[in-house]
């Protein structure tokens, strides 16, 4: 029989990871199709040496556009990682991990581990 460690305010503490894990595998394969150094390329390959870090991770992909990513894109890497951590701050504050307060000095505070 499997033990599970909840949290003061009822959530299993391995819901909460697992909710993590598979936020991350998310994030993994949106950046894996939008790698960072792919505007003005059409194709690549997270098999290539410059795209392993995604390969190695389970993220195998090989992207063909019709059109080279317009320059800018390159800002999608920033964005998906902000969207990643907002993703990470929700999953803690919905299993009561973390609480947000409202005043004059907002916070997150711990409130359970």
């Amino acid at each position: 029989m499997s033990t599970m460690t909840r949290s003061k305010f009822g959530h299993s503490v391995t819901a909460t990871e697992q909710e993590i894990e598979r936020q991350w595998k998310y994030h993994l394969f949106v950046r894996a199709a939008f790698p960072c150094n792919a505007e003005r390329k059409t194709t690549w390959d997270t098999e290539s040496e410059e795209y392993r870090f995604y390969s190695d991770r389970g993220a195998r992909l090989k992207v063909t556009l019709a059109t080279p990513l317009p320059t800018g894109v390159q800002d999608i890497g920033h964005w998906l990682n902000q969207n990643c951590l907002i993703r990470l701050c929700g999953i803690l504050e919905q299993h009561g991990v973390v609480k947000a307060t409202a005043g004059q000095n907002d916070c997150i505070a711990i409130v359970d581990l």
